[in-house]
């Protein structure tokens, strides 16, 4: 029996190392042709984000002022993905290193599928574990996500460190406040790399006090990820301050973003480019000049400016704020991608969609399935609740929903592994029983 265990665990080594150099390679090489066919259109990104990344990068590995372009856009993007991205730059030329950006990204997608492996052997078992690694490696939306310059790789990563490590401190009560500190290190970690999951703890907390049990203790854990997380965004925010006067939680792009979501022109989507920044921004210096005031912390008035016409527009507008709601939902969560600039035609949108539903159903149905234990295998429906809700309020797009994907893996591998194991029993039934015996006459 030892011996088979050993086998067992030496097997499941070999087929978790294939699964990983599969993960890395299929990465790597679509890495290869996306930049040279970025290459062959004279283009260097796809995504506006991505430029705004790549200059960052390129202010810190010059040691030049973590500015987007001037002095009004000092807190621009958290500085976590430019970072990053500032090891791969060469800061004498603008397209040099990008597809060394690309293979790091690629190596944060391989950490990811290692760890739903590690997490997932631990939850259930080896062959859910490489049944999830399976899917992780090949999800035509988590490889995506791995070679743009885009910040979901390590953000994906990150996150998904931080739900282990609140599911731990679910298992095992004992050692729940160190688990809990964890959490909080990882998840400040991720909002300066992505600052949307800056309320996904607080909202994990609310719903695990309000229903209970040990509210005491869930109370200790929250305060403990809150502090955890303060203390790894404490430098950010004093830089902010240094920059601003003013205390800046993530950036100062949320009012842009809030208002891209609510204004009498909206469609749910992001598609104006934030032309109407530059508006609001010209107005604001008119307004200065008229005042005859010099324009001083130009970019936190103009994000206060945005933020409050976003608000009061939707206060005046409540029914146009449901209906936008459910264009958000279905612009996130519609299977099929829409964005026009996406390649490939139909059949890319189909080699899209197909993966996301076969996650995204099973990961549903087995924790409908396991309703007893749902605080258990709550951290991982979390992202699907969060980023629903998030992005029911700023513009819905099916890449805000990728990240909610990938952590579903860790739910659908067993379900899906549950239906093939009751098929297979099926199937050994069938044969067992042999043909049905005749009763015709001879």
């Amino acid at each position: 029996m030892d011996q088979q265990l050993r086998m067992s665990g030496r097997w499941y080594g070999i087929c978790a190392a294939i699964v990983l150099l599969g993960a890395l390679s299929v990465r790597a090489g679509t890495a290869t042709v996306w930049q040279r066919w970025l290459d062959n259109r004279g283009s260097l990104f796809l995504f506006g984000d991505s430029v705004s990344y790549w200059h960052l990068a390129h202010c810190l590995a010059a040691d030049e002022p973590y500015e987007y372009g001037s002095p009004d856009a000092a807190v621009f993007r958290v500085p976590g993905y430019p970072w990053l991205l500032s090891w791969c730059v060469d800061s004498s030329k603008a397209d040099a290193g990008i597809l060394a950006a690309r293979f790091m990204g690629s190596v944060f997608g391989t950490l990811a599928v290692a760890t739903i492996m590690l997490l997932t052997a631990w939850m259930f078992d080896r062959a859910v574990s490489l049944l999830a690694g399976l899917l992780t490696a090949l999800d035509p939306g988590g490889v995506g996500m791995s070679i743009l310059i885009l910040s979901e790789a390590p953000f994906q990563w990150l996150m998904i460190l931080a739900l282990a490590a609140l599911w731990v401190a679910e298992r095992a009560p004992h050692r729940a406040l160190r688990f809990a500190i964890l959490s909080g290190l990882l998840s400040g970690l991720a909002v300066l790399i992505r600052p949307s999951w800056l309320l996904a703890m607080p909202l994990y907390y609310a719903i695990r006090w309000l229903a209970g049990p040990r509210r005491a203790s869930i109370f200790r854990q929250a305060l403990a990820t809150g502090l955890s997380m303060a203390l790894i965004m404490a430098p950010w925010w004093y830089r902010n301050y240094q920059v601003t006067g003013h205390f800046v939680i993530t950036t100062l792009q949320v009012g842009a973003s809030l208002y891209d979501g609510w204004h009498p022109a909206a469609t749910g989507g992001s598609d104006t480019g934030m032309v109407f920044s530059q508006d609001f921004a010209a107005t604001l210096r008119a307004e200065d000049r008229a005042a005859q005031v010099p324009p001083s912390n130009f970019e936190y008035r103009l994000d206060r400016k945005l933020s409050s016409a976003a608000w009061e527009w939707a206060q005046d507008h409540p029914r146009d704020v449901l209906r936008l709601a459910g264009k958000k939902f279905v612009k996130t969560w519609w299977p099929w991608p829409t964005a026009e600039e996406l390649p490939g035609g139909p059949l890319f949108r189909w080699i899209v969609a197909v993966p996301m539903l076969l996650i995204v159903i099973p990961a549903c149905t087995f924790f409908v399935r396991r309703a007893g234990d749902w605080q258990f295998l709550f951290p991982f429906v979390l992202p699907l609740l969060y980023f629903t809700l998030l992005h029911l309020v700023f513009v819905g797009s099916v890449r805000y929903r990728q990240p909610a994907v990938f952590v579903a893996i860790v739910l659908a591998a067993p379900e899906i592994m549950l239906q093939l194991r009751s098929l297979q029993r099926w199937s050994r039934g069938r044969r067992t029983a042999g043909p049905i015996p005749s009763h015709d006459p001879p």
